[in-house]
């Protein structure tokens, strides 16, 4: 008998003993305590002292308060500004910059940030008056930033730039708040809808007013000038993610919602813009204001319209829509947020610094200029330039304008961004026309550009995993990329965005296509499954199999020239309708269909030479619309939460144990 066996009568009465409801409650409430302990427990190497300051400790010297890093801060250094020491000030006006990684300066920090930026816009108009200190923290939540806020008295700040928010929509890092049993009762009694209200309203707005609320007593007990910056989104330069659609909705909406957003698209394509409001204000009173899709319509038929407030209000809504859903969304400050930012600067007197109109297009003003991103809420070195000039103009009581811009970066560094940018967007799913655009733009920067773009396309036309190539060396010689690199290549599973990033520099570039292998898997799974490889849409644990969240499942493969080859797909669709099939293509060519299966099934379709292509070829899935039992869905996913977890939002389409083309 192994260890394992004289285990399992033990197993197995702890199984009986938990098997009914109340069993399951009583588990829900240990692995509550169990996260609870973990989150709460300081590691033995950080030692809480009175005197720190994030990762540095404040020392009280002749000329003022000084900073000097800790040595344990080392394995966070890459969060906080690279600084092992903040002299005094002496008879400068101390400015203190805090925030998340839109502050932080990312893909530029640590050779360009808002602090270098504003430190040298107040130093040309006052020389050697101010002193900024970078306390911006790349992932800061509203909790850090609050815990953070406490600790700024003990700089003795003059001023206080408080340019945050985005963070401030993430869930919680653990459930002692007692959120998953709120948001439990939301779902079970009103869907998802009833679930993205109840967490803005019980935990980003509370949140984020109890961290305003520190603010303000930190210029009430010491004297401190505040500066509200409110964060703005790239609304108009970020594409909707492939997999994010709408999540389970009453029993017959579902299916209304596909047929609507059919028609709303065979709208946009035929120009038809007038047409897709109606449609869309359908789409939304059917999904309760809880899928970005229509909101996302209707923005961009407002834009080709010429009507900026409609535009923004509908881009507004597709952003917002996931916020509170259990989807893994990016950061975003949401409309709530903003307007919270502008009332608390009103109510206290304290200068507004509003992105939305500092960062405003100038063709829709009502529209950011995309041009100042270069992701969805990160700012370009134009953008931190032009942000930072109206900070410096709140600081030295200027009206809005009389500091101009600074230069921004130099071209070698805004080329490795670009290119960084290209890399990351891709990771998100953004269509080819966001990857390209950064690509020549890293291109307009001259040498190296090709070089690296060279070295990057060897890599994703490369066999085996990513990290084996010797091109990573060029990669690594031209800056610190890693972060954004490495998830690329440490994982050895290929999404559909970096095929998308390899067909875009190829194009650039001018270079044939590679071949693909004999047998190529479509799916490429891999077992570090990482935040931009997780195939699910939503928070839930992650699957080794695809899991197909929305209507059209898209993978690809490599050819050298025109191939006959056959698909062959291991699926089921647990909640097909009876009778339903799925329609698989190939470049747009209809190949097959494959009937719906609850069970797991072997299927195998040919694929005729005459529907591939040289390069990068596309094999698309159309699943059947589900007919899933909302009711239950819903109960479920109540259940999930109350243990802590979160639930699988969407519903199931169709999913993938197995998906390779063999070729002839």
């Amino acid at each position: 008998m192994t260890g394992s066996d004289a285990l399992r009568p033990d197993a197995d009465r702890i199984a009986r003993l938990l098997a009914d409801s109340r069993g399951a409650e009583i588990l829900a409430e240990l692995q509550k305590l169990t996260v609870h302990l973990n989150s709460s427990a300081r590691p033995a190497d950080r030692p809480e002292r009175a005197d720190d300051v994030g990762i540095w400790h404040a020392e009280r010297t002749d000329d003022g308060v000084a900073l000097r890093r800790h040595e344990w801060a080392m394995t966070e250094k890459w969060a906080w500004a690279d600084v092992a020491e903040v002299a005094p000030a002496g008879s400068a006006r101390r400015v203190v910059l805090i925030g998340e990684s839109t502050a932080r300066g990312w893909l530029y920090d640590p050779a360009f940030n808002p602090a270098i930026a504003l430190g040298r816009q107040l130093d040309k108009a006052a020389p050697g008056g101010y002193q900024v200190v970078d306390l911006a923290k790349s992932g800061a939540s509203a909790e850090q930033t609050a815990e953070l806020a406490d600790q700024i008295a003990l700089l003795e700040p003059d001023a206080l730039v408080m340019f945050g928010g985005n963070n401030w929509t993430c869930f919680p890092a653990s459930p002692q708040t007692g959120i998953f049993d709120v948001l439990a009762r939301a779902v079970a009694n009103g869907g998802y809808g009833e679930a993205r209200r109840t967490f803005v309203s019980a935990v980003i707005l509370p949140r984020a007013q109890d961290l305003l609320n520190r603010f303000a007593r930190l210029s009430r007990d010491h004297g401190t000038q505040i500066i509200v910056v409110v964060p703005e989104f790239n609304l108009c330069g970020w594409a909707l993610a492939a997999n994010l659609e709408v999540p389970v909705l009453p029993s017959g909406a579902l299916a209304k919602w596909y047929e609507l957003r059919d028609a709303a698209e065979m709208a946009c394509d035929a120009a038809q813009w007038a047409d897709v409001a109606p449609i869309a204000e359908q789409m939304r009173l059917l999904d309760g204001g809880t899928s970005p899709v229509p909101g996302y319509l209707l923005g961009r038929a407002a834009m080709a319209l010429g009507d900026g407030p409609t535009a923004r209000s509908g881009l507004e809504d597709a952003r917002d829509s996931i916020v509170g859903v259990g989807v893994a969304n990016t950061p975003r400050a949401i409309r709530e947020t903003q307007q919270l930012l502008v009332d608390f600067a009103a109510e206290h007197g304290f200068p507004c610094v509003d992105l939305r109109q500092v960062l405003a297009a100038p063709d829709l003003p009502e529209l950011p200029d995309e041009r100042f991103f270069h992701d969805f809420c990160h700012l370009s070195d134009m953008g931190v330039e032009r942000a930072m000039s109206a900070v410096a103009d709140a600081l030295l009581g200027r009206p809005a304008g009389s500091t101009p811009p600074g230069p921004g970066v130099e071209p070698e560094l805004r080329l490795l961004v670009h290119m960084l940018a290209a890399v990351h967007n891709s990771y998100y799913g953004q269509p080819a026309e966001v990857i390209r655009a950064q690509l020549a733009a890293a291109a307009a920067c001259g040498q190296p550009a090709p070089e690296i773009m060279t070295a990057l396309l060897d890599i994703l036309q490369g066999a085996g995993p990513l990290w084996t190539h010797a091109a990573i060396e060029t990669l690594a010689a031209a800056g610190p990329a890693s972060m954004v690199l490495g998830p690329m290549l440490l994982s050895s599973n290929r999404p559909p965005g970096l095929w998308v990033l390899g067909e875009c520099i190829g194009e650039m570039l001018g270079r044939a296509p590679s071949a693909g292998a004999g047998e190529m898997d479509l799916l490429c799974t891999s077992n570090d499954i990482t935040e931009m490889s997780r195939q699910s849409a939503d928070l839930s644990p992650p699957r080794y199999y695809f899991h197909a969240t929305a209507e059209r499942s898209r993978f690809a493969f490599s050819l050298g020239g025109q191939c006959a080859g056959s698909l062959s797909l291991t699926y089921r669709m647990p909640d097909a309708p009876g009778h339903s099939a799925a329609e698989i293509s190939v470049n747009d060519s209809v190949v097959g269909t494959v009937a719906a299966r609850p069970d797991w099934a072997g299927v195998t379709i040919e694929i005729p030479a005459s529907v591939t292509r040289p390069g990068v070829n596309w094999v698309s899935i159309r699943w059947p619309v589900p007919a899933t039992d909302a009711q239950a869905h819903f109960a479920a996913a109540a259940t999930a939460m109350a243990r802590g977890e979160f639930p699988c939002v969407y519903p199931v389409f169709g999913e993938l144990f197995d998906a390779r083309v063999a070729l002839r």
